[in-house]
């Protein structure tokens, strides 16, 4: 099943008449990723939406709506905190949320 994310990568890729080996040579990831992507099977890579946004030259409206569908869509992502305290705060966070599961 294809992810809202997905869904607009197909757009992208049929609008221009490219096929998946296409797109996924452009971005320089391999058929079978891309298409994992697409249907649920692995993350979003950082930067993915980024990236495809400047190879196809996205417009504005298209670009928010594909880092909306990104962050959407994303099963993971990463907080880097800038100093100690920032770190404890996460750390408190993180243990929060493990007690509501």
């Amino acid at each position: 099943m294809l992810t809202s994310f997905g869904k607009i990568l197909r757009k992208i890729r049929l609008d221009r008449f490219e096929r998946l080996l296409d797109m996924a040579d452009k971005v320089g990831i391999s058929v079978a990723f891309l298409s994992s992507v697409e249907i649920d099977k692995k993350s979003i890579p950082v930067g993915m939406e980024d990236k495809i946004i400047e190879l196809y030259d996205l417009d504005r409206n298209m670009a928010s709506l594909l880092r909306k569908e990104a962050d959407i869509c994303r099963k993971n992502f990463t907080v880097k905190p800038s100093d100690s305290f920032g770190h404890e705060a996460m750390d408190m966070f993180v243990k929060t949320l493990e007690n509501f599961s």
